[in-house]
Order: C-alpha cells, then structure tokens, then sequence
C-alpha cells in the first residue's frame, strides 16, 4: 500500500513574517540612507574626484569636497560608494557595500559636510564588519581634523 502524501494545499498554513511586519524592520528615523543623502550621477562622482580632497587608510579612501554654494544645503553630507571587482566577487563587493552604509547611517552627524566618496581597497575584502567600522572611525578622524 502506498502512502499518501498531503498536498501543499490541504496543510495548514503558518502565518509568514514579512518585513514590515518584523521587529528589526523598525528603524531609527536617522538611520536611514534616501537617495537625497547619495550621490547619484557619474558626473557628482567625478567633480568631487577633480576638486575634491583625499583622505585614506590601509582599507579605504575618501574623497570630499565642500559644498560651493551660498545657499544652505538640504542635507549636510552626501555619500557615494565604490568597491571595484578588485575587491573581490559579487558577494564580497556586495556585504561591503552593505557594511560602509550601515556605518554612514549609524554616523551622519560625525561625516563632515559636503560631497563624500569612499572607495574600498582591495584590502577591505578581508575586513569584518567591526574592523571595518573603525578604519572608516579612523578615516573620519582625519578627514575632520584641520
């Protein structure tokens, strides 16, 4: 005799956690990166690489430049990221990527004011995410010091 199997449809269903639905979805109202705080286009990109000052340590560099003008700006900062396929393969770029917006979320206040690019040198591939937090603490650190 042969067993039968229950159908997909004849079981129960278990109420399926969506994201918005979870705890950890929950954020902090400054920990959020819109795409007002980010460089966007190829050519912010380049101006803050031509005009732009350099900052760098063993993992990352960065680029800022302030902003030129007069008017107040409607965000402080905006952020690029670059990691390169030197760094690594898609996964690696990709959780880099990740871990330095996580760390420009949780440090908005401390970046200083202007157009910033931070670039991963190969290096960062090996780097976890708490290593990685204070080498960009240390960039930071001397990007704001005159």
């Amino acid at each position: 005799m042969k067993a039968v199997r229950s159908s997909s449809a004849a079981a129960p269903r278990v109420a399926s956690a969506s994201r918005s639905r979870s705890p950890r979805s929950k954020r902090l109202p400054d920990a959020t990166f819109p795409k007002r705080e980010r460089l966007r286009k190829r050519a912010e990109y380049l101006d803050v690489q031509r005009a732009g000052r350099k900052v760098q340590t063993d993992h990352f560099l960065l680029l800022w430049q302030t902003q030129r003008d007069a008017s107040p700006p409607a965000v402080r900062s905006r952020v690029g990221i670059t990691v390169s396929s030197r760094v690594g393969n898609a996964v690696v770029r990709n959780r880099c990527k990740r871990w330095v917006r996580d760390f420009v979320r949780h440090h908005k206040l401390q970046l200083p004011a202007g157009d910033l690019v931070i670039i991963a040198k190969p290096s960062a591939a090996t780097l976890g995410h708490d290593m990685l937090d204070r080498d960009l603490k240390r960039l930071l650190g001397r990007a704001v010091r005159p």
